[in-house]
């Protein structure tokens, strides 16, 4: 007789095991690979609710599409307090279809004097946030003066390792429009910074930043850094336009500003870094502040004016380097102050320009270093350098996080 095998039964030889063994591992790869695809989430709805539903669903790496349109937060907590949007973990981007389209806002019902946050991640890592325009409360009285009290922040971010914000635009946030604390590093890039300072707010609690930056507070060696390091908030090809001060430290935060453009600081001056002050134990660590445009501040500084917002720069704590940049239609350039427990210096200070109103006059008009530099300290004397520091190397411009720069 012939053979038994019958044509409905499959030959079980080792090219048909290694087949299926082969079709097997690749439907598995495949599985894989589409379980740790990026996860893409779009908001469905225009209420905080229906957004921080999308946070709280989005799985990592992934990304939270808010489409166009106005979305108020106005969520509050038990106690009756107004609760931020919170990003729940690492590897997440919130994106908005466009500063001018997609807007996260504060309503004039919920003006409040507290520090409100309306987006915040804490501890995550490689968090990004872009496209979006944040707006805090704005209320003006007939005469078109702000009478707002808000506190607002825009975006906070705690131990936020390779944060990158992007493509933003804030105005009327209070307090900042970005606010890092802890051991934060990243990168805040081509964003727009617009009158966050809001004067009903001076004798309470000034604030009005375009970026705040808080370290740990801690005068412990490993929370230090050399110039250069890339541990730290970079604040890059921006614009700030009636901010108190553009860009602010303190708690040993450090801060790397520039190539950006700085116009109309009110009240202050326009680049900041603290002392020992304002309920920190630890002053500022340092500042390196380069290649930047800074100009005609919103302030009496034609003669016989004279003000705190009539010089660009000024460290009251900590360290600096200063150097490259443009100071226009100031009375004075840089000022140094040490008057509180931290030390001020050693500031390095080089290649920078100054153009003065014609008439106007610095604070230490006798210095020889005047109208660029003046010196001054009740608890001692600032140091400084015109030079740069000793075997300094900036950090790679644009930041490595910017990966979207053109050419």
């Amino acid at each position: 007789m012939g053979s038994d095998k019958s044509p409905s039964k499959v030959e079980k030889s080792p090219m048909n095991f290694h087949r299926a063994l082969c079709w097997f591992t690749c439907a598995a790869i495949l599985f894989v690979a589409a379980a740790t695809s990026a996860d893409v989430i779009r908001v469905q709805g225009d209420t905080q609710s229906a957004i921080q539903t999308a946070l709280n669903r989005v799985h990592p790496p992934g990304t939270v599409i808010i489409p166009a349109g106005r979305y108020r937060l106005d969520s509050r907590d038990s106690q009756g307090r107004l609760t931020p949007l919170r990003i729940r973990s690492s590897d997440i981007t919130v994106q908005g279809e466009g500063s001018d389209q997609t807007v996260l806002y504060r309503d004039p019902a919920d003006d409040d004097p507290a520090n409100t946050v309306m987006l915040r991640s804490t501890g995550n890592a490689r968090v990004r946030i872009t496209g979006i325009r944040f707006e805090g409360v704005s209320v003006l009285d007939p005469d078109g003066h702000e009478t707002s009290v808000g506190h607002e922040i825009g975006v906070q971010l705690q131990d936020a390792e390779d944060f990158r914000v992007d493509h933003c635009y804030f105005t009327h946030t209070g307090f900042a429009g970005v606010r890092t604390d802890g051991q934060s590093s990243g990168v805040v890039d081509h964003s727009t910074f617009v009158d966050n300072f809001k004067l009903p707010n001076l004798t309470a609690s000034p604030d009005g930043y375009g970026v705040a930056v808080y370290g740990v507070d801690l005068d412990d060696e490993q929370y230090h850094q050399p110039f250069g390091s890339g541990l730290a908030t970079f604040i890059e090809d921006s614009s700030f336009q009636g901010c108190r001060h553009a860009a602010t430290a303190n708690k040993t935060g450090r801060y790397v500003f520039r190539y950006n453009y700085v116009s109309q600081n009110v009240i202050a001056h326009a680049v900041d870094a603290h002392g020992v002050e304002y309920n920190s134990h630890v002053g500022t660590d340092w500042i390196d502040v380069h290649d930047n445009l800074i100009e005609d501040p919103n302030g009496p500084c034609n003669p016989p004016g004279d003000s705190a917002s009539c010089y660009a720069v000024n460290i009251r704590g900590g360290k600096g380097v200063i150097w490259n940049n443009q100071f226009l239609h100031y009375n004075q350039g840089i000022e140094l102050r040490q008057d509180t427990a931290a030390t001020t210096g050693p500031v390095y200070i080089y290649d920078d320009t100054l153009l003065v109103n014609e008439g106007t006059h610095s604070r230490c008009p006798d210095s020889e270093t005047s109208p660029m530099l003046c010196v001054t300290g009740s608890r001692g004397t600032p140091t400084y350098e015109l030079s740069p520091p000793p075997d300094y190397v900036p950090f790679p411009y644009p930041h490595p996080l910017v990966t979207d720069a053109q050419p």
